[in-house]
């Protein structure tokens, strides 16, 4: 692929340096002396457009290997999200008390231990890097029963916020998934 690229770029050259630098012959069959210095013009133009070539490529390649890097850390991210929001719909779905004991607005750890999801206080990262946090707030409702931010307390209604944070070179990439988990099962 390289060669096919290349190709181009040194007939372009030889083009150029045979309309621009046509040598003259001395009559004995040499060159002069001031066309002599014409070969090392070229060797350092061409080499100079062949090096910012490569440099040029290089620097592409490196973009496009960062970028595929945090492409698929974004992606895992977002697997890791989802996973989190249908764990603690599951645990919703087992008991209510599993959400509606926890602590409202305090940073949560889901675990897979001994067959079974667990909430824990404990950090724990998944993949070696990723930091999945879960935070439950308290909902209120206003007169008409609509979601407000003052008002009665919704005792069957929590919003949930999962936010998974990672280390990307010099930064620290967090993206984040916010919704409400009700009490399906109350009567």
């Amino acid at each position: 692929m390289l060669s096919l690229s290349v190709r181009p770029v040194l007939l372009m050259l030889n083009n150029f340096k045979n309309i621009f630098f046509r040598r003259r012959r001395l009559p004995s069959g040499g060159l002069s002396a001031t066309n002599r210095g014409f070969s090392l013009i070229e060797v350092v133009v061409g080499a100079s457009i062949i090096a910012g070539t490569l440099i040029s490529i290089m620097i592409a390649l490196q973009a496009s290997i960062n970028l595929s890097r945090y492409s698929v850390d974004s992606t895992q991210a977002l697997y890791i999200l989802e996973e989190g929001l249908e764990v603690m719909r599951h645990l919703r779905d087992q008991d209510w008390n599993n959400l509606a004991a926890l602590t409202t607005e305090t940073d949560y750890w889901l675990a897979f231990s001994g067959g079974a999801w667990q909430i824990s206080q404990t950090e724990n990262l998944l993949a070696g890097k990723f930091n999945r946090r879960v935070n439950l707030e308290a909902v209120y409702r206003d007169n008409d029963g609509r979601i407000a931010a003052s008002g009665d307390l919704d005792e069957g209604t929590k919003r949930l916020i999962i936010s998974v944070s990672w280390p990307d070179r010099n930064e620290t990439r967090t993206k984040s998934i916010t919704t409400y988990l009700a009490d399906i099962k109350s009567e």
